[in-house]
């Protein structure tokens, strides 16, 4: 009999610990998860302003801003 209780409290100590190792596994593939699609988006972000072509306006905001200087 107390061989028995010995077994059901292993059984639920193994249970347990699966459970809670398993709880932290997806933790941090969660946190993987987000922290790709947060590093992604900024790399799109980076790419479209560094490829982005400035308008005409910008180029003559840039000129007045040097005759001002003069």
């Amino acid at each position: 009999m107390a061989d028995n209780v010995r077994r059901g409290i292993m059984a639920i100590g193994i249970a347990l610990l699966i459970f809670i190792v398993l709880r932290v596994v997806f933790w941090v593939l969660g946190l993987l998860l987000v922290l790709a699609v947060v590093s992604g988006a900024v790399f799109w972000v980076y790419t479209k302003l560094k490829h982005s072509k400035p308008t005409k306006d910008a180029d003559n905001i840039i000129e007045m801003e040097f005759e001002e200087l003069d």
